[in-house]
């Protein structure tokens, strides 16, 4: 029996289509009984041993009156018909089409694939649509055990397997006749669905063996919830830890004591109010030698918009103050800048296309596009290169990434912006603590955009988001404590996703005991 018993697929999985306990305790209940059967009976069939037809649902547009309801995808729920919601339709083919008590009825497409429902009454005259599949079942098997089948992870892990390598799974008629299921003669079939009723009733050997080993999949199925409820807890407040962390990093609340400490640094020419006026001063002299262009006069800031008080030495500033001279924050090209037609083959000379990818992975190898600069000077101005921040700024939006010294320079595309600061003022990696805590969040609740956010103006960020500026030393000071109290934090979070890892191991270790025996 051992390698027909390999072909039958009993694991357990989280289904994401599940949303209670119950249900999911129902679907483990069930692999149970059709791992108990097989053990006993050693026998395999075919969907299609078990029916008489498998039929495709009537095309029709719902109405509000008709000839017959049109029982839809969406009026099932958990299983259930809701006919109440249920509409007409105006069917010529009823005969063909006409619902039947003891019919099943499977969903064939789109996220709710493989769902089912057990025709239990037929309130009115019914068909059903298009995107439904009706098994009729024939006399030698009972459509509640064929249905007890359809609710297992024995149908399960096969009707995902159909996914064909698809984001959604798109199973036919043809492919669900082939899916295999254990077998037993029809009074055993009965007597199961007796006892999923109403519970053991008698002392049958099938039973007893099927209730004992379901109770202590139960014990470990409710333990593995309640750890389950601890490990989105404990995930909870990790991530709450980590932003708890940022917000008293950028508000100077764990530095307190190192000022103390270091006033000679934080103080006089060290603050961040003398550092802004010295870089200012050379702006001014750069744009007098015609080195760089004016910038449009920046809005003063009122005490209204601080969201919260700086220590001594530290300063409110815009964005704007705190970057490079030059080229220094850029969207990437819109509309027809960058198109696939100008895309090259990886050279010596070709430059590297910067994607959202890129940021959202922080890694700057992913991707395959170049071009070639020379050839469209116009590109020149997105240019990105080592030491310069690259944030996405379409869609998953505020995901920040500090090309590294190894990373090749290249050109941003539409859905990335690029920022160089200016080294005298700010720290890297505290501009991307602070854009994580607060100006990250400031952009997602103001993107602009429908169907996706979006940033659609760099304007926005020169004008409206504020940044607390410590002076350099103390920013210094900030990362390494922020490094040090996230590395504890990450590694805290490892030890959740390995306890949570060995409740996966330890569910799937007692299915497999019980079906094995």
């Amino acid at each position: 029996m051992g390698e027909e018993y390999k072909q039958f697929n009993f694991n357990f999985r989280e289904l994401t289509f599940i949303k209670s306990s119950e249900e999911e305790l129902n679907q483990i209940h069930n692999t149970v009984i059709m791992g108990a059967i097989f053990n006993i009976y050693k026998k395999k069939a075919i969907l299609d041993d078990a029916l008489n037809t498998s039929q495709y649902g009537y095309t029709a547009s719902a109405k509000n009156i008709g000839s017959h309801k049109l029982l839809r995808i969406t009026d099932i729920n958990e299983g259930e018909i809701q006919w109440s919601s249920v509409p007409f339709c105006d069917c010529e083919e009823s005969e063909k089409y006409l619902l039947k008590k003891g019919d099943i009825l499977i969903a064939r497409t789109g996220g709710t694939t493989g769902k089912t429902t057990l025709v239990k009454s037929i309130p009115h005259k019914s068909v059903f649509a298009s995107y439904l599949i009706r098994l009729s079942v024939n006399k030698k098997y009972n459509p509640e055990y064929i249905f007890l089948f359809l609710n297992s992870y024995l149908f399960w892990n096969q009707i995902l397997e159909m996914k064909n390598g698809t984001t959604q799974p798109n199973v036919n008629a043809e492919k669900m006749k082939k899916l295999e299921f254990s077998d037993c003669p029809i009074r055993v079939q009965d007597e199961i669905i007796k006892y999923k009723k109403e519970g053991l009733f008698n002392k049958s050997e099938l039973l007893r063996i099927i209730d004992n080993k379901f109770k202590k999949i139960k014990d470990i199925y409710i333990t593995k919830q309640l750890f389950k409820s601890e490990t989105i807890f404990q995930t909870t407040h990790l991530t709450l830890f980590r932003q708890a962390i940022l917000q008293e990093a950028i508000e100077g609340k764990l530095t307190a004591d190192w000022r103390k400490k270091h006033r000679d640094m934080i103080s006089g020419e060290n603050s961040a109010s003398k550092l802004l006026e010295k870089i200012k001063a050379e702006k001014e002299q750069l744009i007098k030698k015609g080195k760089i262009k004016k910038d449009k006069p920046l809005t003063p800031i009122t005490d209204i918009e601080k969201p919260f008080a700086l220590p001594d030495g530290w300063v409110w500033c815009r964005l704007p103050q705190i970057l490079d001279f030059g080229d220094s924050l850029r969207r990437g090209p819109f509309g027809s800048s960058i198109t696939k037609s100008m895309f090259i083959q990886k050279t010596k000379h070709a430059t590297k296309v910067y994607e959202q990818k890129n940021a959202i992975y922080k890694d700057y190898s992913i991707g395959s596009y170049y071009i070639d600069v020379d050839e469209y000077p116009n590109l020149k101005s997105f240019m990105a290169n080592p030491g310069d921040i690259i944030i996405s700024c379409a869609g998953t939006i505020g995901e920040t990434y500090l090309l590294p010294a190894d990373a090749p320079p290249g050109v941003i595309n539409q859905a990335l912006l690029k920022i160089r600061l200016n080294r005298k003022a700010v720290d890297n990696q505290f501009f991307i603590n602070v854009f994580k805590s607060q100006t990250r969040s400031q952009i997602n609740e103001d993107a602009k955009g429908t169907a996706m956010k979006n940033i659609s103006s760099v304007d926005y960020l020169k004008n409206e988001l504020l940044f607390p500026l410590p002076p350099l030393a103390e920013q210094q000071a900030i990362v390494e404590r922020v490094d040090k109290l996230m590395t504890m934090i990450d590694e805290l979070g490892k030890q959740v996703t390995e306890r949570k890892d060995k409740s996966e191991r330890l569910m799937q270790s007692v299915l497999r005991e019980a079906f094995e025996q």
